[in-house]
């Protein structure tokens, strides 16, 4: 597919984009302005679909092995790193059917989407096997959460961070979160919170 396409176009300045993954069990209900790009052998799934997508992929788990992007089989980076490359600071981004693989790709797929929120204020949302919210990422900065119910908070790198609403457990200390630290483990959320992070 040429970059110049509509689809190219369109994807450069939409504010809703959802992935989809190799490891999807069924197709979760997709807003009608969200643009679809499918992963792997998740291409066949959305050819029944009418939504427009693109598929990217090297074709060793796919039926039908056309790709828009055809990856090299010996590519030294990820599908997915492959598919944020092309995204232009989306608003929302949703991915399913990348939960529940190797431990090793999970951490190699969190990897990737943290390095791309350094440079993009997107909210992404990682859906489970489910296809249920399984956690969300975001950049440094303020954001507005409403939520009922026991929630974690853990950063990959130390920052400030601030906590407070309607929560069990309130923050507004100096020091420094740790990196994947417990301490923002099993907070409760009885309805509108803020989380300030300065990382």
């Amino acid at each position: 597919m040429d970059n110049k396409s509509p689809f190219f176009q369109e994807l450069s300045k939409s504010k809703h984009v959802t992935l989809i993954g190799p490891l999807l069990k069924a197709l979760p209900q997709i807003e009608n302005e969200t643009l679809l790009i499918a992963l792997a052998g998740r291409r066949d799934w959305l050819l029944k679909s009418s939504h427009a997508f693109l598929s990217i992929g090297d074709a060793d788990s796919a039926i039908n092995k056309e790709f828009d992007i055809k990856l090299k089989k010996t590519k030294d980076r990820s599908d997915l790193f492959h598919a944020l490359v092309l995204l232009k600071n989306p608003l929302y981004l949703k991915l399913y059917g990348f939960y529940g693989a190797r431990f090793d790709h999970q951490l190699a797929n969190l990897g990737e989407l943290l390095h791309f929120l350094q440079s993009n204020k997107t909210e992404i949302t990682y859906y489970d096997q489910d296809n249920l919210p399984l956690m969300q990422l975001r950049a440094k900065g303020n954001w507005k959460f409403e939520y009922r119910g026991l929630f974690s908070i853990m950063t990959p790198l130390h920052c400030q961070m601030k906590i407070d609403g309607e929560v069990k457990y309130p923050y507004n200390k100096k020091e420094n979160w740790g990196l994947f630290s417990s301490q923002g483990l099993s907070n409760e959320d009885k309805g509108q919170f803020k989380i300030t992070s300065s990382q």
